[in-house]
C-alpha cells in the first residue's frame, strides 16, 4: 500500500515497481538485502528511495505499435523544435542586421519620407511667399492680385506634393530567399 511518501511493505513496493518496471520478487528481495533499496527501521520504504531504485531498472516494454507511434511523435516534436530554433535564429540575425543598418524598417521609411515631404512643402511655400512680389512683377505687376497668384501657385504646388506623397511600392530582396516581396 502506498501512503503519500511511504510504501508500507515489500509486496506494495513490488506492485508499485511492476507498474512501470521489469522486476521479479526474487530480484527485489536480493537488492534489498544488498542495500540497493533501503528499508526504514519500521519496515516501510520511502517513495523517493523506491523511485531512485526504479530508475536503475529496465522499463516495461511497450507494444511495438505504441512505441512506433511514440517515436514518430517524438521525431515530429524534435523537427518542430528544430524549425522553431531556426526561425528564432533567423529573427535574431535579422534584428541584428537592422540594428547594424543593413535593413530599414518600412515604418521608419514612411516616417522619413513624410518628414521630408513636410519639409519640402514648408520650404517651397515660404520660398514662394517671399518670391511673390517678384512673381507678380513678372506676371504683370499688379500687387493687388498677389492672393490670386498665390492660390494658383499653391494649387499647382498641392498637386505636385500630392503626387510626391502617394504610396510607394517597395521591392525587397531578402538574401537566402528566391522570391521577392513587394509591398
Amino acid at each position: 500500500m502506498v501512503d503519500g511518501n511511504v510504501i508500507q511493505d515489500m509486496k506494495s513496493v513490488l506492485a508499485y515497481l511492476q507498474e512501470s518496471r521489469q522486476i521479479k520478487q526474487a530480484k527485489l528481495y536480493k537488492d534489498v538485502r544488498a542495500g540497493f533499496l533501503r528499508r526504514q527501521k519500521d519496515g516501510t520504504f520511502r517513495r523517493s528511495d523506491v523511485d531512485r531504485y526504479a530508475a536503475s531498472l529496465k522499463a516495461v516494454a511497450l507494444p511495438e505499435r505504441q512505441t512506433d507511434d511514440l517515436s514518430a511523435l517524438a521525431k515530429q516534436e524534435q523537427e518542430e523544435r528544430v524549425l522553431s530554433l531556426q526561425e528564432k535564429r533567423r529573427s535574431i540575425v535579422f534584428d541584428r542586421e537592422i540594428k547594424q543598418g543593413r535593413y530599414v524598417l518600412r515604418d521608419e521609411i514612411a516616417l522619413e519620407l513624410a518628414g521630408r515631404a513636410m519639409a519640402l512643402s514648408v520650404g517651397l511655400r515660404s520660398a514662394l511667399q517671399v518670391a511673390a512680389p517678384e512673381l507678380i512683377q513678372a506676371a504683370g505687376g499688379d500687387k493687388n492680385r498677389a492672393d490670386d497668384l498665390m492660390r494658383e501657385i499653391e494649387k499647382h504646388l498641392d498637386e505636385a506634393l500630392n503626387e510626391f506623397s502617394r504610396p510607394i511600392n517597395f521591392t525587397i530582396a531578402i538574401p537566402g530567399h528566391e522570391e521577392h516581396v513587394e509591398e
